[in-house]
């Protein structure tokens, strides 16, 4: 059973669970590079989309240095049953999973007013923090990496836009209009790591 083998279900717990989901990523080398950032950040699990590449691919195997062996590995039918097994992991759907999308407020228009987007060091990681003050238990947290070059699928980006998740982008100087899918959901996962060791560690 997948839930009890990687969440607890929001039970009350010390330690933060992070999860990563892949929405059709089809680039084998990046891939893998994201698997070893998962390990290297310990992400709970990595939940993988339809049109995801062969995770068993020599090339996957690679580029993730053994990652793949080490990682737990999930895969979703759709866009429901992904949400369906984050929200048994624990994670809140409207506050705690986020989409990478493009840089800036406005999301490159991609999104409504209603979906700004947050640059990922503003994103509180560690499920804490809420509104009226710190809680003592934290809740589950996800983020989800879009294929390279479209980007999120049409499921995503419309739970993006009626505020069913949250957007966040990596900030860049003008002359970059986006990142490698690898880089950028490295770059958020080390930051997520990052608040979420200091935070129950004391670090």
């Amino acid at each position: 059973d997948a839930h009890r083998r990687y969440g607890n279900g929001g039970e009350d717990k010390k330690t933060s669970d992070l999860y990563l989901v892949l929405d059709g990523m089809s680039d084998p080398g990046n891939v893998g590079t994201l698997f070893r950032s998962a390990l290297a950040c310990g992400v709970e699990a990595v939940v993988l989309m339809p049109g995801s590449c062969d995770v068993f691919s020599p090339k996957t195997v690679r580029s993730s240095m053994g990652a793949t062996f080490k990682m737990p590995l999930l895969h979703v039918d759709g866009w429901d049953h992904c949400k369906k097994v984050l929200t048994g992991f624990g994670v809140k759907l409207d506050s705690d999973f986020y989409a990478a999308t493009m840089e800036g407020s406005e999301v490159n228009d991609e999104f409504d007013a209603c979906s700004v987007s947050s640059s990922y060091y503003d994103v509180d990681w560690t499920g804490r923090g809420r509104s009226g003050g710190r809680s003592q238990t934290k809740t589950d947290m996800a983020v989800c990496i879009g294929k390279e070059g479209p980007g999120l699928s049409e499921e995503v980006r419309e739970a993006v836009r009626n505020g069913e998740i949250r957007a966040v982008h990596v900030p860049m100087e003008q002359a970059i209009e986006s990142l490698n899918a690898a880089v950028c959901g490295s770059v958020i996962l080390f930051e997520a790591a990052r608040q979420i060791k200091t935070e129950y560690q004391g670090i």
